[in-house]
């Protein structure tokens, strides 16, 4: 009889073992069915609503970690999209800066070449004045001024009066000057 006893008690023993290893991997699950008896015993009823209060809790925290997770993930991706723009902002900003300075440089060149025009333009308009001026003077007093300057200016100021002037002032200087100054008013 005692080996019978011995043998139940061994054989109820491999049951709860089993149940139990059968529970923790998953195959069944004992705890709403033992919470469910818990709760019909007055003496323990208290504990098992703060059991369920606290696996509620923990299901929610466990939802609450991977929530934050998942916005850590999405934060991180987000991040990545704000880098790429900040360097495809900063690419743009040094092409602007280049064009900038380009276009600075024209504006530096185009204000250099508006002064020389604007000198030349001053140049022929005095030199306009100089031409009225010297066909208002005595032919010979013209011709001494004009031998005094370039060649080139003075072929500059005769083109600028009329053929009459222009025959008065070279037939008052030494024929070889006034034969240089005919050529090039006349272009060639």
């Amino acid at each position: 009889m005692r080996k019978l006893i011995l043998a139940v008690i061994t054989l109820i023993v491999a049951i709860i073992v089993a149940i139990v290893i059968f529970a923790k991997l998953g195959f069944i699950d004992l705890s709403s069915h033992v919470l469910a008896l818990l709760e019909k015993a007055p003496a323990t009823k208290s504990y098992v609503e703060v059991y369920r209060v606290g696996l509620e809790f923990q299901e929610g925290d466990l939802s609450l970690e991977r929530t934050f997770a998942e916005q850590q993930a999405a934060l991180r991706e987000i991040e990545a999209q704000i880098a790429a723009k900040e360097a495809e902002l900063q690419k743009k900003a040094e092409e602007l800066a280049a064009k900038a300075a380009e276009l600075e440089r024209e504006a530096g060149s185009l204000a250099e070449r508006q002064k020389a025009l604007q000198e030349r333009e001053e140049n022929l308009a005095s030199r306009g004045r100089m031409a009225t001026v010297y066909a208002g003077m005595e032919p010979q007093t013209a011709a001494n001024i004009l031998l005094s300057v370039s060649t080139a200016e003075a072929a500059d100021i005769l083109k600028r009066m009329t053929d009459k002037d222009i025959a008065k002032i070279l037939s008052a200087m030494p024929p070889d000057k006034a034969a240089e100054l005919g050529r090039l008013i006349a272009g060639q």
